[in-house]
């Protein structure tokens, strides 16, 4: 999800002042393996993990060491020691544990600027701890007291029990962080991308995998995005926008191939925005927040949404999309902060939506004449129309359209997403329709229009700019008959004076026209002398989308519905 100019400047201020910089870098150094402990550290030169004849074995420049296959690798290095960057790439072979950074404390940091792993085979098992399994995991950040700036982690073949983008900071009976302050954790990470092309995230002890966006335990991550892709096998895999507990600000989720079996956005965290993207692939279960609400120990973890959900499904299979929770309690229909566009073939369970979700769940309409895809409500009140329709459709070929049938008027809004410019602005979509005059305009009107018999007046609840083009569809059968000249004008409230007018001509009782701000227009059938503006619909889209909305959907004036969904 894009975020506002003012969200930029206060996670960098927050940065800034609560979060520890990095300590100066130094040079990476030679490689160390302890072997008591079976703990491996790169302390920042490059590594490459492979497997001949049946050992596993980690190289560099200039050297390489056998290691026991239950290894701890860590791309940075001991408590007290910072790196400019770490590169662990793993071919083959067995280990325990990867992290990008280092091993810290809870008194002393270790500290990794930039990571990077790519995995393109091998093992990451679990290993066995008395009678118990821990799960074998690749971290991007570093254990207890570490930060890292920028993790980039590529799965491409392979098989990882867990894969965390930010680090760990809880480890046996030591743990960093704090649950009322999780973004000023110890073990923290700024940016991170997972990329999962091939390969396998399930642990065959535990008989699941996990991939977390975030960190684990209270930990923090700024950014992360996961890209899933091509043949990656995440069948018996929950995948976690943000991490299991702390903090993940914002999380993007991008599914455009592979398998999954649990897609959930947030676990027991907290986290600000959310932005879900399926275009391909399969998905048994989807759920828009957490997997499930339960009964949390509040003692131990703060959690829930700061912000917004948008969720946009435009191809793939999901068996089931479901609300889920936030933080401790379900996801009502028609919560404010949740936003999610589907093609009704894209979900299984379709039907179920608007009980689950309620007008929070947008159908999408494709329509392929224009490479255009609709979303239609249809209502019975006009609403307000906050930034998570406008940020949902922006930047794409989305057509946002609105139909209001109310008190016997009916009336459209359409909003193509490539013309939205500014998310942040809302629209009351109110528009009343009268036959006299506003004062504020009766001394222009008369200058300007001559006919006064058959003068109409839309008068818009929304003032000023919108966020973007705006094509308005209004029912007018009841005052003019389909082929009259209609001259529209619009009342400019900064300069107090009607603007030249459009030319539209009624069509099946309605008639069309595009704005970008609002205030109150005069619809007339005088035919001005000069200065009129015909619009050349043949290369308008969204116009051209509109009548064919209008055309697909059905006009029954009969029962009053513009736009019949």
């Amino acid at each position: 999800m894009k975020r506002s100019l003012k969200l930029f400047v206060l996670s960098a201020l927050a940065f800034m002042f609560t979060t520890p910089l990095l300590v100066s870098a130094e040079a990476a150094k030679t490689p160390v393996y302890d072997a008591l402990n079976n703990v491996f550290y790169a302390n920042g030169t490059p590594i490459t993990i492979i497997e001949e004849n049946g050992v596993t074995v980690i190289s560099w420049d200039n050297g390489f060491q056998e290691v026991d296959k239950e290894v701890i690798v860590y791309g940075g290095g001991v408590a007290g020691t910072s790196y400019e960057s770490s590169s662990i790439t793993m071919n083959s072979g067995t280990v325990a544990s990867i992290y990008g950074g280092g091993k810290g404390t809870t008194t002393e940091s270790a500290d990794v600027e930039n990571v990077s792993i790519t995995i393109n085979g091998g093992t990451i098992i679990s290993y066995k701890e008395g009678t118990k399994y821990y799960a074998g995991t690749v971290y991007g950040g570093g254990s207890l007291s570490s930060k890292t700036e920028v993790v980039d982690i590529k799965v491409k073949g392979g098989t990882i029990g867990t894969l965390s983008g930010g680090g760990r900071a809880t480890v046996n009976s030591d743990a960093v962080g704090n649950k009322a302050t999780p973004e000023k954790s110890p073990n923290s990470t700024q940016v991170v991308t997972i990329t999962i092309s091939a390969g396998t995230i399930n642990d065959a002890n535990l008989g699941y995998g996990i991939v977390y966006g975030g960190g684990q335990g209270l930990s923090y991550v700024n950014e992360t995005t996961i890209n899933i892709s091509g043949n990656a096998d995440l069948s018996k895999t929950w995948l976690v926008g943000g991490g299991s507990n702390g903090r993940t600000d914002y999380a993007t989720i991008n599914v455009n191939g592979g398998s999954i079996n649990t897609l959930q956005t947030i676990n027991r965290g907290s986290m600000i925005d959310a932005n879900v993207n399926v275009t391909k692939g399969t998905i048994s279960n989807f759920f828009v927040g957490g997997e499930d609400p339960e009964t949390f120990d509040k003692d131990i973890v703060n959690g829930g949404f700061l912000g917004n959900i948008v969720v946009d499904i435009t191809g793939g299979t999901i068996t089931k999309l479901l609300p889920g929770s936030d933080y401790d309690k379900s996801i009502q229909p028609n919560a404010a902060n949740v936003m999610v566009f589907y093609k009704e073939k894209s979900v299984l369970n379709a039907s179920d939506l608007e009980v689950s979700l309620g007008t929070s769940a947008k159908e999408i309409f494709v329509v392929d004449e224009f490479e255009k895809d609709v979303v239609i409500d249809n209502l019975e009140e006009d609403i307000e129309l906050d930034e998570n329709i406008f940020e949902g459709i922006s930047n794409t070929d989305k057509v946002y359209a609105i139909e209001i049938n109310k008190d016997d008027q009916l009336y459209g809004w359409l909003f193509d997403g490539s013309t939205i410019t500014d998310t942040s602005i809302e629209v009351n979509t109110k528009i009343d329709f009268s036959e006299s005059a506003p004062d504020a305009i009766k001394e222009e009107l008369e200058e300007k229009v001559s006919d006064l018999e058959n003068v109409m007046f839309l008068n818009f609840a929304h003032h000023g700019k919108l966020p973007g083009k705006a094509t308005i569809v209004y029912e007018v059968s009841s005052k003019y008959e389909d082929g009259t000249k209609l001259y529209i004008r619009h009342y400019n409230e900064t300069s107090k004076t009607l603007e030249d007018p459009i030319e539209v001509t009624v069509e099946n009782g309605t008639i069309m026209f595009e704005i970008t701000s609002c205030s109150s227009y005069v619809i007339s059938t005088t035919a001005p002398v000069s200065n009129v503006t015909v619009p050349n619909t043949g290369d308008n889209v969204i116009y051209l989308v509109s009548l064919l909305v209008i055309g697909i959907i059905g006009i029954s004036l009969t029962s009053k519905k513009l736009l019949k969904n």
